[in-house]
């Protein structure tokens, strides 16, 4: 009785370690991470390529284009043709085709074309039409042409914008993988302080157990070996941050372990580019920066809408010529030619003045803003130059401060070791030390980083890293 019970509980027993086994199997390898070693240049041009929001762009882009193929079209002839045929009781079989064209003229005149047969069992009729009508005031001449500049000027801040975006992008690509190449050096900061801690731990016990040093000077070292390890803990968390941060942006499998180059600290200061002078610099910007660019090309696009209210308010007043020729049956009668003027004037046309008015506005303010921001790019401009000055300088007292202190630590263990120092004068330099080595890598990403803000505030990131955008 107790018998398929017991096989039973086994049974499921088995399936479940079964189950258990392939879950774990499969949490581990969907845990591991390939490993992919990955250049800044690198990094920059995938994300180019394979960011999501610039994918985005991209197609839009291909909308932005066929928008100004549409407008420029605006000056093909167009037409239609028609046909018509049907039957009633009341009339015979009726048989009629048609045929229109129009052509714009950039002068903001007309060319209208019609031809038209009507059949049917009692007369065949027949009519062409040739029609030119040129606006004398309102429509004429470079207004005509408002909608195709306005879809150019579209076009051009649709390209800024796309710039900006990639500009942007690529920006914010070098700060993360900066971010992975700091946090990663921090790990091994923090692994080489942890690994002076524990050999300085093993002269201790020496010294211990010589007689030379009492038990309770062991509890410092202890004390720095447990922060040190909590500081490796912290570091690689910080590091898997940065590392997901960055193929957020990159777009790529989050399980993908990055091995970014090693940040260079020898010796040797780092090379950075020179400089340009402020006035060089600001000329620099205004050309090549996208979103001033962009608000100079708002302005133009506000001068526009006012040049268009304006001929909004004037009178409507068109020469026409006119030249029409009709047939019926086999008998073609003799053209028909006129000419003329129409005129057409407004009154009380408060829709036009309303629109005048907020054109003006609009113009004013458009102005305004270019005037603004020309003044705040100056200023993020000298902020760029200088931050990048600046931090060029702290790299090199960096490094030197690494030296000094690395020095100071050695001289302490030799004193130590002939019963000169004490082990708290030692830990202290060795927490000095450690401190100059997080500083000086801060201090060299912060200098990478404000070379990057520098470019980006100058417009010249895509120039620098060799990208061309259509």
């Amino acid at each position: 009785m107790n018998r398929p019970v017991r096989f039973r509980h086994l049974l499921n027993t088995a399936l479940w370690c079964c189950g258990f086994g392939v879950a774990v199997c499969a949490s581990a390898q969907e845990t591991q991470a390939p490993a992919k070693t990955m250049s800044l240049k690198e990094a920059v041009l995938l994300a180019v390529r394979a960011n999501a929001s610039l994918n985005t762009a991209y197609l839009e882009r291909v909308l932005d284009r066929f928008r100004l193929e549409y407008a420029k079209a605006e000056f093909h002839p167009q037409g239609q043709i028609k046909f018509d045929i049907g039957r009633s009781n009341a009339t015979p079989t009726r048989q009629a085709a048609a045929l229109d064209l129009a052509l714009a003229l950039p002068t903001g005149g007309k060319i209208e074309f019609g031809w038209s047969r009507e059949r049917s069992d009692a007369a065949a009729l027949g009519r062409q039409t040739l029609q030119w009508t040129q606006p004398l005031l309102r429509g004429a001449g470079r207004v005509a042409t408002a909608e195709l500049r306005r879809a150019e000027l579209a076009e051009v801040q649709a390209r800024l914008q796309l710039r900006g975006a990639v500009m942007a992008t690529v920006t914010a690509v070098i700060a993360a993988y900066r971010s992975v190449q700091e946090t990663r050096a921090q790990i091994g900061l923090a692994r080489d302080a942890l690994q002076r801690s524990r050999t300085l731990a093993e002269t201790q016990h020496t010294l211990v157990e010589n007689g030379r040093l009492g038990r309770l000077e062991l509890l410092q070292t202890d004390a720095d070996i447990a922060g040190g390890e909590l500081e490796v803990l912290d570091a690689e968390t910080r590091a898997d941050n940065a590392r997901l941060a960055l193929l957020k942006l990159l777009d790529m499998d989050l399980r993908t372990e990055i091995v970014p180059e090693e940040i260079d600290t020898g010796a040797s200061a780092p090379t950075s580019p020179a400089l340009p002078d402020t006035a060089h610099a600001i000329t620099l910007a205004e050309t090549l920066r996208p979103d001033y660019l962009s608000v100079r090309n708002a302005e133009r696009m506000a001068e526009l809408g006012l040049e268009k209210a304006r001929d909004a308010r004037l009178w409507q007043l068109d020469w026409v010529v006119t030249a029409t020729r009709a047939q019926q049956a086999d008998i073609t009668a003799p053209p028909q030619r006129s000419a003329g003027l129409m005129l057409t004037i407004p009154l009380n046309d408060r829709a036009a003045r309303l629109a005048l008015s907020g054109a003006e506005i609009e113009q004013k303010k458009a102005a305004r803003q270019t005037s603004d921001v020309a003044q705040a790019l100056k200023v993020e401009v000298l902020n760029a130059l200088r931050n990048a000055a600046s931090s060029a300088r702290q790299t090199v007292l960096a490094r030197h401060n690494v030296d000094l202190n690395r020095q100071k630590l050695d001289a302490e263990l030799t004193k130590l070791g002939v019963g000169r120092s004490s082990l708290f004068q030692v830990s202290t330099y060795q927490q000095n030390l450690k401190q100059a080595e997080q500083t000086r890598i801060t201090a060299l990403i912060a200098h990478a980083n404000a070379l990057a803000r520098l470019d980006l505030t100058l417009g010249t990131t895509l120039q620098t890293w060799e990208i061309l955008l259509d």
